[in-house]
């Protein structure tokens, strides 16, 4: 299976639970291996990103997030959005992203989001956030 196809399943998955992965975790959890593991993983991401502009769907990569940017895509995430049509230039990011976020857990059939509640998986710090406060999630597992 391709790596984007093979993507797209991890993150639909992940949708479902409301999870957001970090690029790395994306790239551990489908074994994509060095080297340019991260990069194959914005390639995947870029064209599901297109695959999601051209059948009018939100953006399933904004699930994957960068581990240095508070829990917001790395900037090429924004660059391809607004090569798409739907970011602009100074737009608020961290508002397109919730909004995305938001779009993404109601289509791939996440619980409805009454709480900004989601799961924020990464290599170091597994938390749910909700309304600010922490707390450890169920076990992942990604088959």
């Amino acid at each position: 299976m391709p790596t984007h196809a093979r993507v797209r399943a991890f993150l639909e998955s992940a949708a479902k639970r409301r999870i957001l992965f970090t690029y790395q975790e994306v790239a551990k959890a489908l074994d994509i291996l060095p080297p340019h593991s991260i990069h194959q993983v914005t390639e995947a991401l870029e064209r599901l990103m297109e695959e999601d502009a051209a059948a009018d769907r939100p953006f399933i990569a904004a699930l994957a997030i960068s581990k240095t940017r508070g829990g917001l895509p790395a900037p090429g995430f924004f660059d391809c959005a607004g090569r798409l049509g739907r970011f602009v230039d100074g737009q608020d990011a961290r508002t397109f992203h919730a909004v995305e976020l938001n779009a993404i857990f109601a289509h791939w059939g996440g619980s409805p989001n009454t709480s900004d509640e989601y799961t924020l998986f990464t290599d170091t710090n597994p938390t749910i956030t909700r309304g600010g406060g922490l707390c450890r999630p169920p076990p992942l597992t990604t088959a």
